[in-house]
């Protein structure tokens, strides 16, 4: 078989293998997850299901050693590039690997259907860093490109980190964001 072929019968049957049974299945898909690994080495879609099972168990920087090598190729249309982006981005941001976390979700932004969610928790971030000022400015312009339910979401998400700041300034931007709403 081809090293593709190798990943995508290695990646099914580890799938499959999780949804059969918990205990004897987990360990099953490990196994042949890491046959493949030996046998057609670097395949994207193998380190792809490694990675998930490596962040399930809690081992964080691992994972994301694996979700790198998975988002370097094709996925062979399993899933979307941005989806495991996203799920990275959680993983990193867990970790306290808030660099990591901006990469995947620049990453996963590129995507229309994920870009708002992907802004959204790029701000999070940012804001978890302490960077209000950019916080601000990715919300403010995600929420100038939008409307209804999902602007006014947006604007109380900007709100709360204007809020959360402390600052006198942010606290008037900050009820100015919440009128909008």
């Amino acid at each position: 078989l081809e090293p593709e072929d190798v990943a995508l019968r290695a990646f099914l049957h580890a799938e499959a293998a999780d949804v059969v049974g918990a205990g004897a299945g987990a360990s099953d898909a490990e196994r042949v997850l890491g046959e493949a690994l030996d046998e057609a080495r670097p395949q994207p879609l193998v380190a792809l299901g490694i990675a998930e099972r490596l962040a399930r168990a809690g081992k964080a920087e691992e994972a994301l050693h694996r979700f790198d090598q998975a988002l370097a190729g094709s996925l062979l249309g399993l899933r979307r590039s941005s989806g495991v982006a996203m799920t990275a981005a959680e993983v990193a941001r867990r970790a306290g690997d808030l660099a990591r976390a901006h990469r995947f979700l620049n990453e996963a932004a590129k995507d229309p259907e994920l870009r708002v969610h992907a802004l959204r928790s790029t701000a999070a971030v940012a804001a978890a860093q302490g960077d209000v000022a950019r916080a601000r400015n990715i919300l403010a312009g995600l929420a100038d490109g939008l409307a209804g339910e999902e602007r006014a979401q947006v604007l109380a998400q900007l709100a709360r980190v204007l809020f959360a700041s402390g600052s006198t300034e942010d606290r008037g931007e900050a009820e100015r964001a919440l009128e909008r709403a």
